[in-house]
């Protein structure tokens, strides 16, 4: 349906008229997957059906042609500057075309059409890894980035055979294809789309995330200041439904590092120090029971190396997970079970409440001590903290 009057305050009104891709006027409808107007041209818009593209005069209300396409089709992008198509596919795929134009000397007749000059595939690591979005760089459009569901960003690039590979917005369209005086758009030697840019993502299935504490950073005499691997940096853990921790630096959104912890998704996560990342986690039971073996660990940043802080137990899944402020002690409330307050320094359980106690809802640690001691040997400070908590 084209539409001449639109207008934001008042509807179309009935001068809108329908143009038909095929006698099936249902079939039509329902299979169109994409629509765009020709950006090098004014009154032509491409309309993608399942395996066709059909070019619309708009002003005519007529279809000037169609041709067969590749099937999954994503994305069409236009250029501005030359007569050229970018088609971006399901599997990843990238498809040039230019536009063509060829007149019968002996007839008074002329076709319009597309021909494809090059592509550049991706190999996908799984079927499950499909595309699902595509832009043309505006200021170069010699550029196609393509985003895939599983969050990963491939950067594609027109390049010539004849130039030099340059860097990004070093080359444009127009320096791989030519506008001839016959009103012809052709490629300058020989084209090819080449991958020159890939961005990983995290994980699918982000479950929590929490910002590094730096506090300890500028402390004197701290020999564990690791400034080769982290320094300073403003770093978050992030955690995933597959068992994975990554480190992100939120200025440069960079993944600084990346640890498997556990094999359950990790359902609480929080920081137990500079270095120290504690998570949290289960897998849900197969039985009514609902019992399930939680896995609560201690991982190092620095080195890698993980520690289990409790030992597996058939027992009702942990639901919260909380650092005290000065991060000396770890409290842990479970679904059915009594809290437990762990020292942290030495991974060692301190205190088990009664079973009498109620369940604990939510808890926070007060950022208020009532004293602080020295160990006989003077080299551990203890801090006596209070724990708030939510009952039900």
């Amino acid at each position: 349906m084209l539409c001449a009057d639109v207008n934001l305050n008042n509807a179309p009104s009935n001068s809108c008229r329908t143009v038909t891709l095929c006698d099936d006027q249902v079939k039509s409808a329902s299979s169109v997957q994409c629509i765009c107007f020709h950006r090098a041209y004014r009154s032509l818009l491409f309309a993608a059906s399942h395996g066709q593209v059909h070019c619309l005069h708009t002003e005519v209300f007529a279809i000037l042609f169609s041709i067969n396409m590749e099937p999954n089709l994503i994305s069409l992008l236009c250029c501005s500057t030359r007569d050229a198509l970018f088609s971006v596919h399901a599997n990843g795929s990238v498809l040039l075309r230019i536009g063509t134009f060829s007149a019968n000397d002996e007839r008074a007749d002329a076709q319009l059409g597309v021909e494809k000059v090059t592509s550049g595939d991706f190999q996908r690591q799984g079927s499950q890894q499909r595309a699902v979005g595509a832009a043309l760089c505006p200021v170069t459009q010699n550029s196609v980035a393509v985003l895939f569901s599983c969050g990963k960003l491939v950067l594609w690039q027109l390049i010539s055979e004849e130039s030099p590979v340059l860097e990004y917005r070093g080359s444009y369209i127009d320096d791989n294809l030519a506008f001839t005086k016959a009103l012809n758009t052709v490629p300058i030697g020989t084209l090819n789309i080449q991958q020159t840019g890939f961005l990983d993502a995290l994980s699918s299935g982000v479950t929590c995330l929490r910002m590094r504490p730096i506090d300890d950073l500028g402390k004197e005499g701290d020999d564990s200041l690791d400034k080769a691997s982290f320094g300073s940096a403003h770093l978050v853990a992030v955690g995933s439904h597959s068992g994975v921790v990554h480190i992100v630096d939120v200025f440069s959104c960079d993944v600084v590092r990346e640890f498997t912890v556990q094999s359950s998704p990790i359902k609480s996560l929080e920081w137990g120090g500079t270095y120290i990342i504690l998570t949290a986690g289960y897998n849900h039971s197969l039985s009514t029971t609902q019992v399930v073996r939680n896995d609560i660990f201690a991982t190092d940043i620095r080195t890698g190396v993980k520690r289990r802080i409790r030992p597996e137990a058939d027992e009702s899944p942990v639901t919260l997970l909380r650092v005290s402020f000065y991060q000396c002690y770890l409290a842990l409330a479970f679904q059915r079970e009594p809290l437990e307050i762990w020292d942290l320094k030495g991974l060692r359980l301190l205190r088990r409440m009664s079973k009498t106690c109620p369940l604990i809802v939510d808890m926070a640690w007060s950022c208020k001590h009532h004293g602080m001691k020295t160990t006989e040997d003077g080299g551990l400070s203890v801090y006596r903290e209070n724990l708030v908590v939510l009952d039900s």
